[in-house]
């Protein structure tokens, strides 16, 4: 499993076929994920989408990448899915927490969108400024 948790880690920005993962490693993929969230505490797919959020933070504090671009990068196939998944991760209670502490005005927020998909967006963005500002780990 160690093998397995280097490669999932050094490959985490890449579409891994998980299964073809465990096969590689001398079991079928139930067994492999048993094991693997027994020893880490994530399934496997889970892991990686942990990996990817953590990077996503680092990139939207320490770079100007645009939020799509981050999502990419890291290995999100669609800005839907790295959006869900980061705030799903980070929650955008604590987005939402400094940004009323800081009174950002709000207007130097635009929605691309009236839906979920818009305030998410809204919110990776708020973020990726607010942690520039703040410096958040």
């Amino acid at each position: 499993i160690g093998d397995a948790c280097d490669e999932l880690a050094a490959r985490f920005d890449e579409n891994i076929d998980l299964a073809e993962l465990s096969q590689r490693h001398g079991m079928s993929y139930p067994s492999f994920r048993k094991l693997f969230k027994a020893r880490t505490g994530f399934s496997p797919h889970a892991y990686v989408v942990a990996m990817r959020i953590n990077r996503a933070k680092a990139l939207l504090r320490e770079t100007s990448l645009s939020v799509e671009d981050v999502g990419t990068s890291v290995g999100f196939s669609s800005l839907a899915y790295f959006s869900a998944a980061f705030l799903k991760r980070v929650g955008a209670r604590q987005v939402l927490g400094v940004y009323q502490k800081s009174k950002i005005s709000i207007k130097n927020c635009v929605l691309p969108l009236r839906t979920a998909y818009g305030i998410m967006h809204a919110v990776l963005e708020l973020y990726s400024f607010v942690g520039q500002k703040y410096g958040w780990s």
